[in-house]
């Protein structure tokens, strides 16, 4: 069997056994009745099966699709230069139909076009259209719309802006300029903006729910048919709209098509029409169906009307007030220029002028108030003084002049002459016979006025009336002569009733039921409540004047003017007042509400210090130069695993009363207390007893000020280790104290020798003299302390008397020996020292300053027994009592004279305990022997005395001139130079100018101390010469802290990426370049600027690491994307749509709806199949971006019929799967016999009419009837009409159009015609 013979089998099978599925289950399951036809291929052989069972239509007659026609629901195919919703030019200048094309939706990205010498703008954010100077010049416009918008839209028009139609289409043309899909369409102009239109069918149509309001900008449109073809509302507010109508047939200024309302309050409104003779159903503004629907109000502007039919036409009652003037101009037969079912209301200052060739000029008046003009003329009469038998309401002051050819001015038959006394009983009539006069005679209310083609009806004032001042007494008045008036002046008025509107009267007096009524002046103004949040400016109730009314008084009878807040709504009260109208008294309120402030929290992290602490709240937005602080509860003092929470409890300061605090979850805040460092100074470790175990800790801590001492295991640990008979004490902090730190511990030991007891004094603080008692090295010569002694043998002290524990004695010898130490190592001593050598009343020279002429060297005396020829220990003996020995010792080399010109004398110092003493001393070259009587601390000091030279400094420089550090401590060395560099005493001094900055010592080393800038002096001894130094220290504030912060953490898709941002502590840190690195790069990968990519399932740590690699900070990234995308799973409704929105002789361009989660799009494609020839479906393009929705193929064949399937894909562990798939697309380019449907329009069987909604109960069935609409030529039938429910659990459709309904709610049945455009149905199941 051949392929051919297979597909066409395959196809009859799968028809007969969907068939069999419809007659056992009278509805096919699922939700789209052609989905085994229509479910998009997932490989090639799918789609050549599927391309061959579509386009066999043409042979087979067992297609299942139904009718052949459409409805119509898009516009016309876009112009040639522009692509609807697409991108193929940006110049309208020159178009074919469409413009834009924004029925169904409005762009989301801004956009601009060229138009001629002007610019079109679209901004997406504020839905604002913008036309500057634009010309577009259409090749013929479209019936549906050159412009076609939905939403909202303003349209803004600067200049001058220019649509024109090609002036060929002028006489056949049905287009539309503006076309209006559901919102509001505003327009307004900027200054002298303007927009022209020439030759369409129609300037602007809305569709149900669509309104148009004017507030400003010129618009004037020369058109065949319509100027505004409206099924929603229209305001005119501002500008002018004028409309030039050339057309014969159906033309009209606007036309009401059901549910509209026409208002106007201001501008100026202008409907002419140009023939003398047109059909019928033609006039200004004409309600056209559903007539009870529409209405008209105007109140304010001028309105011009010259046309061939009724000039204003209204079921409904029509209402001229306010400021409005009317002048309307009418022709034909039987057109009246105002004509309404329900009467004319003409009331405040408006002014109507009418005019009608062969009908009435008002038809009729309800109501006539106030200071109204009337000026009417007709073939019939000039008014109609009844409305469905009810008559007139005239009150207040108005002018009316009436003139009537046959029936007289006020239309004879409306009233008889029974009537007319009392109806016109307080006003003049002035009448004529003669229909053109402007005055007459007065009409003596005897006969009727049907006689009269001239009447002019004004008020009477009745000044001239003879009044006794009793109001029950009749008196006539002069000017209106025979009119039976009460005089007004006696009456004694009382308020009968009091409405929103008006206030009504009568007279008092017995026998008197003399009425006047007063409209409220309150009905002139808007008042409008204030009520919004502090801002430190003064607010009111707001009180204006409506469009056109002046000299209204405002008062307010007590405060309009609040700035605090006022606690809850404050009334203000007003009073209204104007002349001819009723005083109106009123309230309103005002209502300031507390401001909610913005907190700005402070530090979260404290260091335990023994006090409450707690974080400070700021308020960010108070109003500028205000006080408002916060109160801030929750503090605590000891340090908690757990974060503690800081509550905004209230406000204080002078505006506290003007604020509020926010959301009590805004009002918290964590904070932690971290322990406290234990340091060495807050440790003392005393000894007590004999042994190691005897001692004790006694830890201490400055809080507030004041030593605490510290408990035991509540705020430290203490352990003892011991090391090689070395025993050291460590101390942990626990509670809120941390760290820890080592102190050596001092211990009394007894050492037995024989029979004889030592007493031996540990140091720990000296190296080599610990618990363990190192011996001294055997050969006296190879002393430790060997330089520091003289040459000679150590100085040997006899005759010690040792005590023994039995209480006899002996004697030992021991040696004294000195050991070198650093400041350091002795603080106490060294204090005791220098202020020895401070104090003016010691021995040592007053004139001998420390730091400058006076350096120290310090030694320490021990003594060491002498036995067997060896040294065995070092020991402390208290005092040497009588046994006085001569020490001599080497002067360092430190201290010694090398200065020219120079006498050094030198001095011993020695401290034992408390006592301080200066201890003769003898100089032999550069030794000196002095008495050591004690275990002490020594000192050498020094003077040295200067002779003037005899070559003295004449001068100094020093090198390098300037110097820069930009480290803590750094040092450099500065060199300076005396001239002549023979001179005797070349001896320079340094002192620097800030030591915040950097120090200097006495041989001229820089130390850096702190950022600044110091001058570092050097001075000559001799002469006092100087020079300087400038020395800058720039120490990098370092980064102490970094800190992720990410968008997200989670990602779902693959290639998805976030940025990473990192902030860093503290602010004023030094930047460093960051290093990003993932600890797993196959699941994300980072950037060098923290922008990370998914790349697989998994957890990644994301770090960022500064240059020099001290500071770190992490965060865990996850990518969980899921293993299978999930597709309908809940309706089963195919939720991806295409269609063919343009066709040229070579291109076809696709539409479809963007899918949400979409990673892109397939588009699978070929030439249709024909009687002879199938084609399999290739994949053309493969679109990235889930927001694309266009595409358009070139190229093509014309007069040739092309299939599509649009395919939507998700990247999932970056594959490409396909999620949802559209119904196939059949297309025909242009230049052949065939076109393409444009909408589809479908009928409920039994009703004729277009439907859009069906509602339905449990069960039931409807049957709908399809058909392609708007066909531009004859449609080659490739795929028939075919039908999906958007939920089978609330409606199901067979593929004939049966619908059923199987549970309550909404859903959707779509229809699909074989091009893709479609028709939404609404069904609601009850």
């Amino acid at each position: 069997m051949k392929k051919e013979q297979l597909r066409k089998k395959w196809r009859r099978s799968f028809v007969i056994a969907l068939t069999a599925a419809m007659v056992v289950n009278s509805v096919v399951p699922g939700t789209i009745a052609y989905a085994a036809e229509f479910t998009a291929p997932d490989s090639e052989d799918e789609i050549v099966q599927e391309a061959t069972q579509e386009d066999s239509a043409q042979t087979e007659t067992t297609d299942m699709f139904g009718d052949e026609e459409t409805v119509e629901m898009f516009s016309d195919n876009p112009a040639e230069g522009y692509a609807a919703n697409g991108t193929e030019t940006t110049d309208l200048t020159n178009v074919k139909n469409v413009a834009l094309d924004w029925w169904w939706s409005l762009p989301t990205e801004n956009k601009t076009y060229t138009a001629g010498k002007g610019t079109v703008t679209w901004h997406a954010d504020t839905h604002e259209l913008k036309f500057e100077d634009a010309t577009i010049n259409y090749e013929d416009v479209s019936s549906n719309g050159g412009i076609q918008l939905c939403d909202s839209v303003t349209v803004m028009l600067i200049g001058e802006n220019q649509f024109i139609n090609n002036k060929d289409q002028k006489d056949g043309t049905t287009g539309v300029f503006f076309s209006m899909n559901g919102g509001t369409l505003r327009f307004r102009g900027e200054e002298n903006g303007s927009l022209t239109m020439k030759y369409g069918g129609k300037a602007f149509s809305t569709n149900s729910g669509s309104n148009l309001i004017f507030d400003s900008g010129n618009i004037s449109a020369n058109i065949k048919s319509e100027g505004i073809s409206a099924q929603g509302d229209v305001t005119l507010n501002g500008g002018s709209l004028s409309f030039t109508v050339y057309g014969t047939n159906n033309i009209r200024g606007i036309a009401q098509y059901g549910n509209c309302k026409f208002t106007m309050g201001g501008g100026k409104l202008e409907i002419k029409h140009t023939e003398k003779e047109v059909q019928a159903f033609s006039g200004g503004i004409i309600p056209i169906w559903k007539e009870d629907t529409s209405s008209v109000e105007i109140h304010g502007g001028e309105i011009n009307i010259d046309v061939f039919g009724n000039g204003i036409k209204s079921k409904n009652e029509i209402l001229i007030d306010g400021s409005a003037q009317l002048d309307i101009k009418v022709r034909g037969d039987g057109n009246d220029a105002i004509l309404s079912a329900a009467g004319v209301s003409i009331q405040d200052n408006a002014k109507v002028s009418v005019f009608s060739e062969k009908a009435a000029g008002i038809q009729a008046l309800k109501e006539v108030r106030d200071n109204v003009e009337i000026t009417a003329k007709g073939d019939f009469f000039g008014v109609g003084w009844k409305y469905n038998g009810k008559d007139c309401i005239i009150k207040g002051n108005p002018v009316i002049i009436s003139r009537g050819k046959k029936y007289g001015g006020f239309a004879s038959g409306n009233f008889y002459a029974s009537e007319q006394k009392k109806f016109l009983e307080n006003y003049k009539l002035t009448v004529n016979t003669n229909i053109d006069e402007n005055d007459g005679e007065l009409w003596s209310k005897k006969g009727g006025l049907g006689d009269y083609k001239y009447i002019k009806l004004e008020s009477c004032s009745h000044k001239k009336a003879i009044d006794d001042n009793d109001c029950t007494t009749p008196v006539i008045c002069p000017d209106c002569k025979t009119t039976r008036v009460e005089a007004f002046s006696a009456h004694d008025f009382i308020l009968k009733d009091d409405n929103d509107e008006r206030q009504s009267y009568e007279c008092s007096r017995s026998g008197c039921n003399k009425t006047k009524e007063l409209k409220k002046a309150g009905t002139l103004v808007t008042v409008k409540n204030y009520s919004g949040e502090y801002d430190g400016e003064t607010h009111g109730i707001t009180i204006t004047r409506k469009e056109g009314i002046t000299d209204v008084k405002i008062t307010y009878l007590n405060s309009n003017e609040y700035k605090d807040v006022t606690g809850g709504e404050q009334t203000v009260n007003y009073q209204i007042e104007k002349d001819g109208y009723a005083p109106t008294t009123g309230q309103a309120t005002v209502e300031i509400k507390p401001r909610t402030v913005k907190l700005n929290w402070g530090t979260s992290e404290f260091i335990y210090n023994g006090e409450e602490q707690v974080p400070v709240a700021e308020v960010e937005n108070l109003v500028c130069g205000e006080e408002c602080f916060v109160t801030v509860g929750g503090a605590q003092s000891n340090v908690s695993n757990q974060a503690y929470t800081a509550t905004a409890t209230g406000l204080t300061g002078t505006s506290n009363a003007n604020y509020k605090l926010p959301e009590s979850a805004e009002c918290m805040h964590e904070f932690k207390i971290l322990p406290k460092e234990i340091t060495n100074e807050m440790a003392v470790i005393n000894i007590s007893g004999d042994s190691i175990e005897g001692f004790e800790a006694v830890i201490s801590d400055n809080i507030g000020g004041k030593k605490v001492q510290l408990k035991e295991n509540t705020d430290y640990t203490i352990d003892v280790e011991k090391n090689n008979d070395k025993y050291n004490a460590i101390i942990a902090g626990t509670g809120n104290y941390t760290g820890q730190i080592s102190k050596r511990v001092t211990s009394i030991k007894r050492l037995s020798d024989g029979n004889i007891t030592f007493a031996v004094i540990i140091n720990p603080n000296v190296e080599g003299l610990s618990p363990s008692l190192n011996p001294i090295p055997g050969d006296k010569a190879e002393s430790i302390f060997k330089e520091n002694l003289s040459d000679s043998e150590d100085a040997e002290i006899k005759d010690i008397l040792i005590n023994k524990p039995d209480g006899s004695s002996y004697n030992a010898t021991f040696y004294l020996q000195m050991e070198a130490k650093n400041e350091s190592e002795i603080p106490d001593d060294v204090n005791k020292i220098k202020n020895f050598i401070t104090d003016r009343n010691s021995s040592i020279p007053s004139d001998a300053e420390i730091g400058k002429y006076l350096d120290l060297s310090l030694f320490m005396s021990y003594i060491a027994k002498y036995t067997n020829g060896t040294y065995s220990r070092t020991v402390g003996i208290n005092d040497l009592k009588d046994n006085v020995q001569y020490v001599t010792i080497s002067i360092p080399d430190n201290l010694r004279q090398t200065q020219a010109n120079t006498v050094r004398s030198y001095y011993m110092i020695r401290v034992h305990g408390d006592e301080i003493s200066n201890v003769q001393c003898t100089q032999n070259g550069n030794t000196l022997t002095f008495i050591a009587d004690k275990f002490s601390t020594y000192a050498i000091a020094y003077k040295d005395t200067y002779y003037a030279p005899s070559y003295p400094v004449t001068g100094i420089k020093v090198s390098p001139d300037t110097l820069t550090l930009t480290k803590k401590d750094e040092t450099a060395q500065l060199t300076a130079e005396v001239t002549p560099s023979y001179a005797d005493n070349k001896r320079v001094t340094w002192q620097s100018s800030d030591e915040k900055v950097a120090t200097v010592d006495e041989n001229g080393k820089v130390t850096a101390v702190g950022n600044g800038t110091a001058t570092i002096t050097a001075t000559s001894v001799s002469g006092s010469y100087t020079a300087t130094v400038s020395v800058t220290v720039k120490i990098p504030v370092e980064i102490q802290k970094l800190t992720i912060e990410a968008e997200k953490e989670t990602l779902t898709k693959i290639g998805e990426s976030t940025e990473l941002k990192v902030k860093i502590e503290p602010e004023n840190a030094d930047l460093q370049k960051l290093i990003w690195k993932s600890d797993n790069e196959k699941v994300v990968t980072t950037d060098e600027n923290g922008k990370v990519t998914a790349v697989g399932n998994g957890t990644a740590e994301i770090t960022v690491t500064t240059e020099d690699g001290k500071i770190t900070a992490s965060i865990m990234i996850t990518v969980k994307v899921p293993d299978e995308p999930t597709i309908n799973k809940t309706t089963g409704f195919r939720r991806l749509r295409a269609r063919s929105v343009k066709q040229t002789k070579t291109s076809v361009t696709l539409q479809w709806n963007i899918i949400k989660d979409a990673d892109g799009y397939f588009i699978y494609g070929n030439r249709c199949n024909t009687g002879t020839k199938s084609y399999k479906y290739r994949k053309l393009a493969t679109i990235t971006g889930g927001d694309i929705s266009t595409w358009t193929q070139k190229d093509l064949k014309k007069g040739t019929y092309y299939k599509y399937v649009v395919k939507a894909y998700r990247l999932v562990n970056g594959k490409k799967v396909v999620t949802d798939t559209s119904i196939s697309v059949h297309a025909v380019t242009g230049g052949g016999k065939y076109g393409n449907a444009k909408a589809v329009s479908v009928t409920q069987i039994g009703n004729k009419k277009n439907v859009s909604k069906i509602t339905l109960k449990m069960g039931k069935t409807a049957q709908i009837k399809a058909k392609e609409v708007k066909k531009d030529k004859k449609i080659a039938r490739h795929r028939k009409l075919c039908y999906e429910s958007s939920n089978t659990k609330v409606a199901t459709v067979t593929p004939d159009g049966l619908i059923r309904a199987t549970g309550k709610g909404t859903c959707t049945i779509w229809v699909y015609a074989q091009n893709g455009v479609y028709k939404a149905l609404k069904i609601t199941v009850k």
